[in-house]
C-alpha cells in the first residue's frame, strides 16, 4: 500500500528502487509485487520533506545521515544520539490495505 514518509531533523540520503541484497532480511519481501525494472534513485530527504510512494512495491531505505544538518533548535533537545546531537526522526504512515 501507500506509504507517507515525513522527515524531521538531519538530512538523510534516501534511496528508492534499489533491490534488496540476496540473503538480506528483505530479500524475500513481496517478490511478486515490485515494479518491473526498478531504477535506483537517490534523493536528499531534508527536514520537513514528505514523500508519498507505494512502499510495498518500491524498495526504499536510508543510506546515511548528513552530518550537521539537523535544525539548530534540536541541539538542546533531550533526544540525543551518541555524539550528543539529535540526528532525525522519520515518521512512516502506511496504508494497511
Amino acid at each position: 500500500g501507500w506509504t507517507l514518509s515525513v522527515s524531521v531533523g538531519a538530512t538523510v540520503d534516501f534511496v528508492i528502487g534499489r533491490e534488496p541484497e540476496k540473503g538480506s532480511m528483505y530479500g524475500e519481501y513481496a517478490p511478486h509485487k515490485p515494479y518491473p525494472q526498478q531504477v535506483e534513485q537517490g534523493v536528499a530527504f531534508e527536514s520537513g520533506d514528505l514523500l508519498l510512494f507505494e512502499g510495498d512495491r518500491l524498495f526504499h531505505g536510508v543510506d546515511g545521515i548528513q552530518k550537521d544538518t539537523a535544525p539548530s533548535i534540536w541541539n538542546d533537545s533531550l533526544l540525543l544520539n551518541a555524539n550528543n546531537r539529535l540526528a532525525r526522526v522519520g515518521l512512516l504512515f502506511r496504508d494497511g490495505h
